[in-house]
């Protein structure tokens, strides 16, 4: 029996994931910032109230390689109640707003 993570079930999530594991903690922010945005504006996602929710058990030390980042922790907390269709469609959003910005920024540049 192959034992999956939760994220693995989804493979476009799981490459998302893989990909932000292997950044340096200031692309790892871009991301979170992009995938903040759609979620607080397309999934109604209310911040203050999931970290409340979420304080105690980040509390407890984890290994995981997000768990020191409050924010990002929150995030993949939050990507694990969604649908398989619902962590589709924020995949595809967050890498399409970061593909728009990085080409704003070279035409600004």
């Amino acid at each position: 029996m192959v034992h999956k993570r939760w994220y693995d079930k989804n493979p476009k999530l799981s490459e998302l994931i893989a990909y932000l594991e292997d950044q340096e903690r200031d692309i790892q922010d871009v991301f979170s910032q992009h995938l903040l945005q759609i979620l607080i504006y397309e999934f109604n996602f209310n911040l203050d109230e999931q970290i409340s929710k979420l304080s105690e058990p980040w509390k407890h030390p984890y290994n995981r390689w997000y768990d020191d980042n409050i924010e990002l922790f929150t995030i993949v907390q939050f990507i694990k109640t969604l649908s398989y269709d619902e962590q589709s469609y924020l995949v595809d959003s967050v890498v399409s707003h970061v593909l728009i910005d990085n080409l704003k920024d070279k035409n600004n540049a």
